[in-house]
């Protein structure tokens, strides 16, 4: 009913004010939140979402959708992290993008001006900016590039060919350049190997000529 709704917004409302608390465990578990949240979510649904309803997500959807994306991020780059924080992080900024890039072909489609969330390219740099971090500041440490490294190949398997082939030298950058780096690091061999995979993968879906261009 109304008023469960309107309860169940002030709550979400809540966990959005400590997704960037000092203490890892509270954004652990704000993370988790969102998780159960967007699984109860079809990105198409999201997408449709009218601002005049009353769900979390049908209120100020483009607001939410972009800062949402940009807290994850943040979260991806802290210096503590577990991997059990990162996997679902992986998991909601797969989700958002999914979202972000229905948002874009709509638009695009209907050549309206709207709400300004089209910035998967944004997240992309984003995402991309953490690895370079961890890679320059931290070379022995490979816990935030193999989280970028699957989110890369998951986001590829789900979108269509001419989405993929539209970013693609923006996703294979961070690929790329693990494949090339030479430094004897630990765990190196793990990230050339997941690196290849995913590289393979996206060769695959674009197809030869669209990779070598």
């Amino acid at each position: 009913n109304e008023k469960f709704r309107r309860d169940l917004n002030i709550v979400w409302g809540c966990v959005e004010k400590v997704l960037n608390h000092s203490h890892a465990w509270i954004r652990l578990a704000s993370c988790r939140l969102f998780g159960l949240l967007f699984s109860a979510w079809k990105v198409d649904e999201v997408v449709d979402a009218s601002a005049t309803d009353l769900n979390y997500f049908e209120k100020d959807v483009y607001d939410k959708v972009s800062f949402l994306s940009f807290v994850f991020c943040r979260q991806l780059d802290a210096k503590q992290l577990s991997e059990e924080h990162g996997d679902q992080i992986v998991r909601n900024l797969l989700f958002l993008a999914e979202v972000m890039l229905q948002v874009e072909k709509r638009e695009a489609a209907e050549s309206a001006e709207g709400p300004g969330i089209r910035n998967f390219a944004d997240m992309i740099g984003r995402v991309s900016k953490v690895a370079r971090k961890e890679a320059g500041n931290s070379p022995n440490e490979s816990l935030k590039r193999n989280l970028i490294l699957k989110w890369i190949g998951a986001l590829a398997v789900k979108v269509d060919k001419e989405t993929l082939s539209h970013y693609l030298i923006s996703l294979l950058k961070p690929v790329m350049r693990e494949l090339s780096d030479k430094t004897p690091i630990k765990d190196s061999e793990q990230l050339k190997l997941l690196s290849q995979e995913v590289c393979d993968v996206i060769k695959d879906l674009v197809g030869k000529e669209t990779f070598s261009e």
